[in-house]
């Protein structure tokens, strides 16, 4: 309970804001005692008097010492395992996370991860993301990225879903180059049959540009077709087709992206016990950290 105590018009500022003062205490103390009481067995009532600001300080100190079971030198082997763990060295590991964060029973996702403990154990500026730009940053990114200036932190980086080794991949892997190609000029299915290729006839095309005139709606709206004519073929994609054991089906173009990264960064964070998640990103990876 809050005890909110009315002054009379007359007071003085200084004894007003002293009142909105501990007020504050107060309303700080009754929020920070219910989360505390989920680590202890039963909540002790404390009461909002001239103790208030006391017995908050208190409460503040007992909360910050409630810790998690897990660390970055021992995980949650449920959701992240190291193939060593050892600090000041650099070890690789493995983090499970579910296709849909919101539903439990769907396929799980392995993503790689690369960890440079720090050489003090716990690290003393805490754990920190290292994110190297797009398209999709992997988790190699730490070996090359990493300075003088991170240390004190742990710093890993991981290999966002469908990039890099992580299954499966967003990219077309089965190109091929061809014995021969016709007068015309070969076409993209002369070297490969990856469904998430460009159709033939598609313009040439760039992340923000496209070999169009834009004044030409004929060849704007060509482009317009094949893109669409793209994205459904590619869509239904047989090794984007996943299920889980009860059988039940999930596109996985629809489970990446951004979003799905910082889902997947919150699930390792807690894995790992940290209270919070810095992030040193160049390029896209400033986007991850906003």
């Amino acid at each position: 309970p809050i005890h909110v105590t009315t002054f009379d018009f007359a007071m003085s500022r200084m004894w007003r804001f002293a009142s909105l003062r501990r007020l504050s205490f107060a309303v700080g103390l009754s929020l920070v005692a219910c989360d505390a009481c989920d680590a202890c067995d039963a909540c002790e009532p404390i009461a909002a008097d001239g103790e208030t600001e006391r017995d908050f300080m208190h409460l503040l100190q007992r909360f910050s010492h409630r810790t998690s079971q897990w660390s970055v030198m021992a995980p949650d082997p449920s959701v992240l395992t190291w193939d060593a763990a050892s600090p000041g060295h650099v070890s690789n590991g493995v983090l499970s996370v579910p296709l849909d964060v919101f539903d439990p029973d769907s396929p799980m996702l392995e993503l790689p991860v690369t960890m440079r403990f720090a050489e003090t154990q716990p690290a003393p500026k805490g754990l920190m993301l290292i994110h190297c730009g797009g398209p999709g940053s992997g988790s190699n990114c730490v070996r090359y990225m990493y300075g003088r200036h991170l240390q004190g932190y742990d710093v890993f980086s991981i290999t966002q879903r469908g990039m890099g080794s992580a299954e499966p991949a967003l990219n077309c892997a089965n190109s091929k180059l061809p014995e021969t190609c016709p007068s015309t000029g070969c076409q993209v299915s002369d070297f490969t049959d990856c469904p998430c290729a460009l159709l033939d006839g598609t313009p040439q095309l760039g992340e923000i540009w496209a070999d169009i005139d834009p004044a030409n709606e004929s060849q704007v709206m060509k482009l317009f077709r094949k893109r669409e004519e793209w994205g459904k073929r590619c869509a239904a994609s047989e090794k984007f087709q996943l299920k889980n054991d009860k059988g039940k089906s999930y596109n996985f173009l629809n489970y990446v992206g951004t979003q799905f990264l910082v889902y997947d960064l919150e699930r390792l964070r807690k894995a790992v016990g940290a209270k919070k998640l810095n992030v040193y990103g160049y390029s896209y990876g400033t986007y991850v950290g906003g």
